[in-house]
Order: C-alpha cells, then sequence, then structure tokens
C-alpha cells in the first residue's frame, strides 16, 4: 500500500482515534494503551492475547515486521497504514509510526508504536478516487478536456481528457498556455490568443470555436468555453475552461449539408422535389425542385388550392380522389397527372405520397414526392409509337394493325356489317432490293406506302407487314365488289410505275382479298386466309388480285410442305443433274448440253423443275441449289473434255436471285477452279426479264463474267418486253428462242415471222441461235431453212442423267471415227 500523510488538521480531528503499543523483537504485544477499546473495540486484555488476528492475514504481518526491524535497528519508521480487523470483523485501516524503545540495555528489544484510526480519511479518498475516475471516463466519452488558470501562480492544470483529445501523454508534454496555443491552427490562433488575453476583462462564461493541429498533421475540431472568478478586489484569481472535440459532429455536419447539397442537385437532375402537405391548412412545404418543377417562386406560398388551378379538371378530379384514398387507407398512392405553369408550359408530373398520422390516429399531414416526367411520357408516347408503326414507311405495322382489325370484328359485329383485308405483296421486289441493294430498295418501299395512303379513306388502315408484303383494311363494305374496286386501283397505280432519283421502276403486286365474316373471325385467321389468296393470285401468272376460299388453305399448307421437303432433298443429296442436247440444226451432230435439275422424291419419284422451282425461287433455297447445279456441270463437262468426248459448252440457267447476290463471280471462280474447268466450256443462261428489270446493274455483273471467258446467253428472248437498246450492249454469244414460238410452227405464220426477225437481230449482233422445245420434223425443217444454229427438244432427246448423256457422246465419237 502506498503511504499517505494525515493533513495536520485532519490528525486534530482524530484525537480520540489514536492508541499506542508496544512490541518485542518477535513481534508480539507487550502492552497497549487504554483507549483500544475506543478504537478498535477490544478490551486491553483481549487484545494483548488476539494481536496476530487484528491484523489481515500475510501482506499486513509481513509490512510490520518489515518495519519492525528497522525500528529495533534504532531508526524510527515512517508512518505506514495496514488495513485491521475491529472487535466486530469490520476492516479498518490504521497509520503506525513505530520508535526504538530506548533504554540502557543493549541491543533494543522492543519498539513503541503510535497508531491512528484513518478509516474515514481512507473512505474519503477511494470515493475521490472514483469520483475522479467517472470524470475523467465521462470526459473521454464526451471528449471533452478541462484546464485550470491559477492567475497568481501562473499554474496552467490539463485534465487527462484534455491531454487525450491533443493526443499527448501528461508526463511526456506538461502543457502550458504557450504550449497549448502552439496546437491551435496558425489561422485561428488570434482569435484564441485574445481570449486568453481577455480573461481578466470579466466573469461572463465565454465560447469559441476553432481548430487544433495534432503533432501528426490531424486536424481537430473543437469548441472552447472558459469562466474567470475573481476576488474581492475584482483581480481574476482562478479561470476554468472547457474543450470539446466536435470533429465528428463537424465531419457528420459537413456530410448533411453535402446530402442536402447532392439531394438539391440529384433532385435538379431528375427533376425530382419533395413536398409535405399540411391537412388543416392546406399549406404545402416544398423543397427547391418541387418549386422548380410546378413553376413557383422558390420559398414563396404554395397552398393546395394553387396546385389544384395549375391540374386540368380531368386530372383534378383523380388527384382529389388519390388524396382521400390515401387519408383513408394509410397506403402509399401514386399519380400520373398533367399541369400548365404559369409560364404556359404543359408538363407531366409524376406525384408519390403517403398520410401520416397523430396519436390519436387522424390524418395530419400528406409527404411525398413529386417527379417531372415529361420527357419521359413523350419518350412513351414515342415508343409506343415506334412499337405500333413501321419505322421505314411511318405505316401501322402488323401489331397494330391486328388490333385495329380486333375492333373492326368487335364493331361490325355489333353493327352487322362488313368489310375487307387486302394481303399485297410486290412482285419481283426481292431482285430489285437485292440488285440496287437495300437503300434503293427502301425508297421504293416507302414510295409504295405513299401511293397506297392516297388511294385510302380515312376509314382505312394501311400497314406495312414486313419486307414488301403490305395489308389494307377497307371498311364499310357491302358488296365484295368494292374490295375489288380497291385492288384494282392499287394494281393500275403500280403499274404507271415508280420514279426515283429520274429512273422508273416498273412493280406489279399480287393481291389477296379475305372478307368478313365469311373468311375469318379472328384477326389471325383473316390474315392468313388473305395471305392464302395472295399466293394464289401470284400462282395465276401475278399482277392480280384472288379472292380467299377454302382450297386455298391446303394450297398454303402445300406450300409450306413442299418448301420443307426441298430443303431436306438439299441435306439427303436427293437432286440430280440431268444434261439435255443441243444439236447443230445441219449436222445433226451434239454441239453442247443445258444442265436441267431433277429431284428423286423418296415418295413421289422423279419430279421436274416445273413442281418445285417456283418455290424454291420465292426463298433463298434458289441460290444454294443453283451454286450446286453449277458445281456439277463444271465437274461433269471438264471431265468430258478431258476424256476427250468433244461435249461443247454446257449451260447452266442462272436464277435472278443468284445475279441479284454478290457471290455469283466468286462461286465461278471457284467451280472452275475446284475442276480445273476452262470458262470456255460453261455458258450462263440469263431470263430476259430480269436483265431488262435491272439493265445498268445486269449490265455490270454480266460484263465481269463475260471477262472471266464464260459465254452467256438470253433465255426467254421476247416472250415479255425487251430493250433493243440494253441488249446491244450486253456482252452475249447466244440468243435462244423460246419453245412458246416454236410449238405452233409451221401452223402459225405469227410465230415463224417473229422466228425470222430474232434470227437476222441475231445476225445483226453476231449471235448464235438455240431453238428450244422442237419436237417434229417440221419444226426443224423450219429452224434449218431461216438458219438457226442449233436446236434441243424431245425429237432428237429428252434431258437425262449423266451417265447416259456420257453415252450419247461416246456413240458420237464413235461413229465419227469410223
Amino acid at each position: 500500500m502506498t503511504t499517505v500523510p494525515i493533513p495536520p488538521e485532519l490528525q486534530a480531528a482524530l484525537g480520540d482515534t489514536n492508541f499506542f503499543f508496544v512490541l518485542d523483537a518477535q513481534g508480539q504485544l507487550t502492552d497497549v494503551s487504554d483507549n483500544i477499546q475506543a478504537v478498535l473495540g477490544y478490551e486491553e486484555h483481549e487484545f494483548l492475547v488476539s494481536y496476530q488476528r487484528f491484523l489481515t492475514p500475510r501482506p499486513e504481518n509481513e509490512r510490520v515486521a518489515h518495519f519492525l526491524t528497522q525500528a529495533l535497528s534504532g531508526q524510527p519508521t515512517p508512518a505506514f497504514s495496514v488495513e485491521v480487523y475491529d472487535a466486530s470483523g469490520q476492516l479498518r485501516w490504521l497509520q503506525i509510526q513505530l520508535f526504538p524503545k530506548v533504554t540502557d540495555a543493549q541491543p533494543i528489544t522492543e519498539a513503541e508504536g503510535f497508531a491512528t484510526d484513518i478509516t474515514p480519511y481512507k473512505t474519503l479518498l477511494e470515493e475521490s478516487s472514483r469520483l475522479t475516475q467517472r470524470l475523467e471516463r465521462a470526459q473521454r466519452l464526451a471528449k471533452v478536456g478541462l484546464w485550470e488558470y491559477d492567475h497568481l501562480t501562473e499554474d496552467f492544470y490539463c485534465s487527462p481528457g484534455l491531454h487525450a483529445i491533443l493526443e499527448v501523454t501528461q508526463s511526456d508534454t506538461p502543457l502550458s498556455i504557450e504550449r497549448f496555443l502552439a496546437f491551435v491552427e496558425p489561422g485561428d490562433r488570434y482569435q484564441v490568443r485574445r481570449l486568453f488575453d481577455a480573461l481578466n476583462q470579466g466573469s461572463y462564461p465565454v465560447e469559441i470555436a476553432y481548430r487544433l493541429r495534432l503533432k501528426d498533421g490531424r486536424l481537430r475540431h473543437v469548441i472552447g468555453e472558459t469562466e474567470t472568478l475573481f476576488d474581492r478586489d475584482g483581480r481574476a484569481r482562478l479561470t476554468t475552461g472547457t474543450l470539446q472535440d466536435v470533429t465528428d459532429f463537424h465531419l457528420t455536419e459537413k456530410k448533411i449539408s453535402h446530402m442536402q447539397s447532392l439531394l438539391a442537385e440529384t433532385e435538379s437532375l431528375a427533376q425530382i422535389g419533395s413536398w409535405e402537405l399540411d391537412l388543416a391548412t392546406h399549406r404545402l412545404h416544398y423543397s427547391e425542385g418541387a418549386y422548380l418543377i410546378h413553376g413557383f417562386e422558390p420559398g414563396s406560398r404554395v397552398v393546395l388550392e394553387d396546385v389544384f388551378a395549375q391540374v386540368p379538371e380531368n386530372d383534378r378530379l383523380k388527384m382529389q380522389a388519390e388524396i382521400t384514398k390515401a387519408i383513408d387507407s394509410g397506403e402509399e398512392h401514386e399519380l400520373t397527372h398533367a399541369i400548365v405553369r404559369e409560364d404556359g408550359k404543359k408538363r407531366w408530373l409524376l406525384q408519390r405520397g403517403v398520410a401520416k398520422y397523430d396519436l390519436a390516429g387522424k390524418a395530419v399531414r400528406l409527404v411525398g414526392t413529386v417527379q417531372d416526367i415529361t420527357e419521359r411520357k413523350i419518350a412513351e408516347e414515342e415508343l409506343y409509337y415506334l412499337a405500333h408503326h413501321d419505322a421505314l414507311t411511318g405505316l401501322a405495322n402488323r401489331s397494330l394493325f391486328t388490333d385495329l382489325l380486333s375492333q373492326a370484328i368487335a364493331e361490325n359485329q355489333r353493327n352487322h356489317t362488313a368489310f375487307a383485308v387486302l394481303f399485297i405483296d410486290l412482285d419481283h421486289f426481292k431482285e430489285i432490293n437485292d440488285s440496287l441493294g437495300h437503300a434503293r430498295g427502301d425508297e421504293v418501299l416507302k414510295l409504295v406506302g405513299k401511293r397506297l395512303e392516297k388511294l385510302s379513306r380515312d376509314s382505312d388502315t394501311i400497314a406495312r407487314l414486313g419486307g414488301d408484303e403490305f395489308a389494307f383494311l377497307v371498311r364499310g363494305l357491302h358488296l365484295p365488289s368494292g374490295a375489288v374496286v380497291v385492288a384494282e386501283k392499287i394494281l393500275d397505280d403500280l403499274r404507271d410505275g415508280l420514279v426515283i432519283d429520274e429512273e422508273t421502276y416498273y412493280l406489279s403486286a399480287s393481291i389477296g382479298i379475305s372478307l368478313f365474316p365469311e373468311d375469318g373471325d379472328t384477326p389471325d385467321l383473316l390474315l392468313r386466309n388473305a395471305d392464302a389468296a395472295m399466293y394464289h393470285a401470284k400462282d395465276s401468272d401475278r399482277n392480280t388480285y384472288a379472292f380467299y376460299t377454302h382450297d386455298l388453305t391446303q394450297q398454303a399448307l402445300d406450300h409450306v410442305q413442299l418448301d420443307t421437303q426441298l430443303r431436306q432433298a438439299m441435306i439427303h443429296h436427293q437432286f440430280e443433274v440431268w444434261f439435255q442436247p443441243k444439236y447443230d440444226c445441219h449436222s445433226g451432230r451434239i454441239v453442247g448440253s443445258e444442265a436441267l435439275v431433277r429431284w428423286q422424291h423418296p415418295e413421289k419419284g422423279l419430279l421436274l423443275p416445273g413442281a418445285f422451282i417456283d418455290e424454291a425461287e420465292k426463298t433463298d433455297l434458289i441460290v444454294d441449289l443453283g451454286e450446286w447445279i453449277l458445281h456439277q456441270a463444271c465437274q461433269h463437262n471438264a471431265r468430258w473434255h478431258r476424256m476427250g468426248l468433244n461435249p461443247g459448252r454446257v449451260s447452266v440457267n442462272i436464277s435472278p436471285k443468284q445475279l441479284s447476290k454478290d457471290r455469283l463471280k466468286s462461286t465461278l471462280l471457284n467451280a472452275l477452279g475446284t475442276y480445273q474447268c476452262e470458262p470456255d466450256w460453261i455458258e450462263l443462261e440469263i431470263i430476259e426479264r430480269f436483265i431488262m428489270s435491272q439493265p445498268r446493274q445486269t449490265l455490270w455483273l454480266l460484263n465481269e463474267i463475260h471477262e472471266l471467258g464464260i459465254a452467256l446467253s438470253i433465255d426467254d428472248f421476247g416472250t415479255e418486253y425487251s430493250s433493243l437498246t440494253y441488249l446491244k450492249q450486253m456482252p452475249l454469244s447466244t440468243l435462244k428462242i423460246d419453245r412458246a414460238f416454236v410449238k405452233d410452227i409451221p401452223d402459225d405464220p405469227n410465230d415463224m415471222a417473229i422466228i425470222e426477225a430474232m434470227l437476222a437481230l441475231a445476225e445483226k449482233f453476231q449471235l448464235k441461235t438455240v431453238g428450244e422445245g422442237v419436237e417434229t420434223e417440221a419444226q426443224l425443217a423450219f429452224l434449218q431453212k431461216v438458219g438457226a444454229d442449233a436446236f434441243q427438244g424431245f425429237l432428237k432427246s429428252k434431258a437425262v442423267p449423266a451417265d447416259d448423256f456420257e453415252a450419247l457422246l461416246r456413240a458420237q465419237n464413235n461413229k465419227e471415227s469410223t
């Protein structure tokens, strides 16, 4: 235990708490003063007998023994304290001092002791220590420090809490006013020094906020308060101050300020504001963002009626109903409505709010947010438009057309009236689109859409369903003939041609017509049946219209089935290339051949091109099939040439879609290289109609092919419109006379005259001629007479498999070699 000296004034107060005693060299009590009973409650004789028990165990015995040794050596001991038990068993504190008992005998054998009961002092000291610890703990938790300045002694006391704020230890850095001021941020030091200088001026409390810079450079924000006590003469005696570390509060306040600023900025960017409505006064408290949204002067007084004045009447009723609902239900309400501000601008707002209640359960206010969603509303309307209209033409799309069909069905079911659906498909548009590019194709589609709109009435609806397909809803029909009138107007209008960049494009269309209620009572059924009728029109030489009949449904299913079977045929190698010989009109020997495709159908047997080519032409399957035929023709003809069989040129029909694709030239080069086929061994047959519909693009492509050394022939010449201007520019080598002109020879003088004219034209352009479809000797004789170069037809040979054609070549070579 630490010895604590007893103040003199306390010694006097304890005059009746002292007793004397004598200890021998063995530490046994030999004598004690009479007042031991007053101090510890023991009788004298009792205390002498049980002296050892009144000390607490070992530590106190050892302390007494230690000091006893010192006293027996002749030296008085310092005062020391021990814990003892009194007669009632309670712990008491005694302060003891031992003196050597001087006698004539040597050595000293006894020591005299003086004991004072200091229990009240010890109790007071421990309570003070506890209070000090509590105060220091409170200062630490509150981040508060205390200091005192004695004006007479100039002592400057700082509490541990103040040292903790400065993060210094009391032993390492004893603080003075100057040392404390050194911690003050230079920018604040002047005002703090003035504070200390003014401590003598008055006794009123002073509060000041400033900053401290710690040794490691960190900044602390503090608030200091001081108060000075003065003596009777008005002189400052003691100044007491507190210092509170408010750094966390300052940072929090700064964060709150930042968040408020950020919130205001976010409200501005997000076009959102907050509000609170006092239900008793109808007063609205707005954030800055809410003022901005409504167009009110910031900070102005706004009541609910001011907002209602901005809201259109139909939205106002909804708004009042939502407020009532929110108050009654306690649930969050949400409402989208329009306002017209004082500046005349119309804005769309999204209001969200919830009611707040007092302890009695009465709604007292509404709180919520308001967001300007004008741009979103415009975007939604634009999105709705884009979702329901064709982006290219601006017409209704399939989705909107279907919705309008549903409405028309419901309306006409109520009124017992009829309407028609026209399904319009442009003939050969894909050829234009592929050859001229999508940009030009898009221009054509836009122009067609405008033409159709001009032909419609306000009650009608035009839609682009996709690609080159359009739909026309004709309302208010009394007779089917009304639909015919519209269809014929469409066909006539397209026949006039479309002019784009001073170039005219002639289009035709196939139109299918379904009637409500005869041909369907759902949008899907009416469209599907009109589509089936359109295909029937297309199969009927196009450029016409057709009404739906129930038989067309089966035809449409047949189309789908055939398309699937064609694709399977490509995968399973069911196609074959056959060759029809071409004969010299005069010598009768084989001078070439035409490659023709056949389909070995697993169920129907051998099928000729007429059974499937048109279906293949409707899709890109014709491109893959055409490339395969080209490869087969090159492979066989190259082999026959290397065998010395003199097969001549093999001609391959090229689909318009193959001409429209960029890969035709690369396909040719690949086929020639793969089979080591000379370009002169191949001839491409081009349909006259496609050449005339796309003359410039076709001319450019054909010249490139001609430069490869590949011969070109024109097929079906004269069956449709022809242009000698473009014909003379084409790098052609052969002109084929269509079977349509040959079949009626010698009975039709007109056909004979046409053939003579064609041969004269071919001679003028230095073209070889081939007559197709020759089946009689009379037909051959006429072609020989007028100077045709070659012919092909059943008169000599139909198309045969490759092995059979090879046998014909071998037979001819054998005959010529003998």
